[in-house]
Parts: structure tokens; C-alpha cells; sequence
């Protein structure tokens, strides 16, 4: 009786550390009566906390729109008969402002078009 008590206590432990997670309350106690609620602490403590995925996806997409950014400036200027160096190092830079560009990255740019 005391090992099922305890089984039972210690599902619902698990289920507590998967409920701020993406395996969810239900998921880890299950998975603890089921299996083990050892195994099921370790799941539960693996699985990613929610807000690390929403996170990553926000970092994803503003990755996603600087590529899109640099390639349409990069597809604009080979499309332009003049070249200005200062009027692109004014976009990235209005780009940098906008937080669009990294400080790094703008002066990636920057040398890429100075040649440097």
C-alpha cells in the first residue's frame, strides 16, 4: 500500500514539473503511472519549458526577415546601373536602426561594400 501511495505521490510530483512545459501535466503523470515516476521526473524535466519555444520561434522569424531584407538589397543593388556605396551603407543602416540589423552585422555589410 505504501509503494502504491508513494507511486501515486510521485506521478503527481512529475506531472507538477511538466505542467510549465511542453509535455504538459497529464502527459508526465501519465507517462509516470505508466511507466515510472523516476522516468517520468527525467521526461518531464527534459521537455522544454513553453517559453524557450516561443523564444526560438521569435528569433527564427526575425532571422527569417533579415535574410529577406539582405537579399532585397542585395537583388536592388545589382539591379541599379549606379552603384552608391553611401546611399547603401545609409539603408543598412537605417536597417541597424529599425532593429532589423545587428551591430554586427551591419558592419559585415559595411565592409563587404567598402571592400574591405
Amino acid at each position: 500500500m505504501f509503494i502504491f501511495f508513494t507511486w501515486i505521490l510521485l506521478s503527481v510530483v512529475a506531472g507538477f514539473i511538466g505542467s510549465d512545459r511542453r509535455i504538459g501535466f497529464w502527459m508526465a503523470f501519465l507517462l509516470s503511472i505508466v511507466l515510472s515516476p523516476l522516468i517520468g521526473i527525467i521526461v518531464a524535466a527534459l521537455s522544454k519549458v513553453e517559453y524557450e519555444e516561443e523564444y526560438e520561434d521569435a528569433i527564427l522569424q526575425t532571422q527569417v526577415k533579415q535574410q529577406q531584407t539582405l537579399e532585397k538589397i542585395s537583388q536592388q543593388t545589382i539591379g541599379q546601373s549606379s552603384f552608391s556605396v553611401s546611399d547603401e551603407i545609409l539603408k543598412l543602416k537605417e536597417l541597424q536602426n529599425q532593429g532589423i540589423l545587428t551591430e554586427e552585422e551591419f558592419e559585415a555589410q559595411k565592409k563587404k561594400l567598402l571592400g574591405q
